[in-house]
């Protein structure tokens, strides 16, 4: 089954970042506390039990070899019995002083203007949450959130920063989490994430790494329709991301197998840039044309 997230018309060119600029463990991948992942705290880490809310999940992933699982549930409280608790997984660390338990910003000292990240909702009448906060000392240069709704399948989704990068000046600090419910949710609320990146304009593009092993096919091309993207072998964690000449993300895409279809019947007339992606590695970079 496709899944699609089609870009709002604000969205500028998304560009994977070289490492430094990137967050630490963005796609969950180690575990050195079950608790937690490594680089980012949960309530259970903070408090120092196991409340099993947040786990490593092997088989529920879009790249890589996890993604982390957030859960609201029921937990024991002490002599006061159980309370539902949405979990939420945090970048950086924190520290709990009773009844407080006070979260952390990580050193960032970038500008990015983009923000890219996978995630799925399993809940009834529940919705999960972003938030993202970027400071240079106390001024605050990014403060945002964004609700998450149910979604059944992997979302990919892009999220333009709008920075208050004035007089030039960049964060120093950047808290980034994502909590399993708003307010006290429902119980069995389960919300997964993976693949987390930021995009800058100015970074070099894709085509520095593209893959010369894979023959892509694209057709019919112009086309007015429907326009078919076929590679001369799968590879792992497929997507297909196009982008107008403006520099506007038109859609970013799951592939299966090694073929897809875009439909392009309500794109205006004229060129596009098609990137086909293999995590975030290119395997191939073209142009398609549109002619309505």
């Amino acid at each position: 089954m496709k899944t699609k997230f089609t870009l709002l018309a604000s969205l500028v060119v998304f560009f994977f970042g070289v490492n430094a600029q990137q967050l630490s463990n963005p796609g969950f991948e180690t575990w050195t506390d079950p608790k937690n992942p490594d680089g980012w705290v949960t309530f259970a880490s903070l408090v120092g039990q196991p409340i099993g809310l947040v786990t490593k999940d092997t088989a529920d992933k879009v790249q890589g070899s996890a993604s982390v699982k957030i859960k609201t549930d029921s937990i024991q409280a002490g002599p006061q019995g159980k309370i539902l608790l949405p979990e939420v997984v945090s970048l950086g660390t924190g520290q709990y002083a009773p009844p407080a338990i006070n979260f952390n910003p990580v050193f960032f000292p970038f500008r990015p203007d983009t923000l890219f990240f996978a995630y799925k909702y399993v809940a009834t009448a529940d919705t999960a949450f972003l938030s993202i906060v970027a400071k240079n000392g106390a001024t605050s240069l990014i403060n945002g959130g964004l609700p998450l709704p149910v979604a059944a399948q992997w979302n990919l989704i892009f999220i333009p920063i709008t920075g208050n990068y004035a007089n030039a000046s960049s964060p120093d600090s950047m808290l980034l989490q994502f909590t399993s419910s708003i307010g006290n949710g429902k119980a069995g609320s389960t919300l997964n994430v993976d693949a987390i990146r930021f995009g800058y304009v100015n970074l070099p593009s894709f085509i520095e790494d593209i893959r010369n092993d894979i023959k892509v096919s694209v057709f019919p091309n112009p086309s007015n329709n429907v326009v078919n993207i076929e590679m001369s072998e799968a590879v792992s964690n497929a997507t297909v991301m196009v982008y107008d000449m403006n520099g506007r993300v038109m859609t970013h895409e799951f592939m299966t197998g090694n073929a897809h279809q875009l439909s392009v019947n309500n794109w205006a007339t004229g060129l596009y840039t098609y990137v086909v992606l293999s995590g975030d590695k290119a395997v191939s970079k073209g142009r398609l044309s549109v002619s309505q």
